[in-house]
């Protein structure tokens, strides 16, 4: 719940300046997780999130357990992801963005992280309408975290 909570407070001034509606139901009941590079994770997939609705909409984030894995869900009603990049969205260096805005890196290291706990990152996503990632970590794998 904390690291959900954390990584909105990086982007708190975006999310106002971009008219975007926040809404999180986390389970406060999970392992507690002191990783850096979960919340990274968090916080790449949040950006990517809010990037992806300049002109504003709703980011849903929620937490829980399911089948002994820990999940967090993000996700965006913002542009969606197009059919022919979707293979190619964890590939390193690979982006959609200006130099400016990103290095394609984001995602390719965010799943290097998830893969070290035995999890994955599953996305779904319709082009104009929004995308979802679902970031899964088997739970005994979190224990020291």
């Amino acid at each position: 719940k904390d690291l959900i909570n954390d990584s909105l407070d990086v982007f708190k001034n975006k999310i106002a300046l971009h008219n975007i509606e926040v809404a999180a139901t986390l389970d406060s009941h999970l392992p507690q997780i002191a990783d850096f590079g979960i919340s990274h994770v968090c916080i790449n997939i949040i950006k990517n999130a809010l990037d992806a609705m300049p002109e504003g909409g709703k980011l849903e984030i929620s937490s829980g357990l399911d089948n002994g894995a820990v999940f967090i869900k993000f996700k965006d009603s913002g542009r969606g992801i197009p059919e022919e990049i979707k293979a190619r969205i964890f590939e390193p260096f690979f982006t959609t963005k200006s130099i400016i805005n990103g290095t394609g890196l984001g995602l390719a290291i965010s799943h290097e992280i998830v893969a070290k706990y035995g999890g994955k990152i599953e996305f779904q996503s319709e082009l104009g309408k929004g995308a979802e990632f679902t970031v899964l970590l088997p739970k005994e794998n979190l224990e020291n975290a």
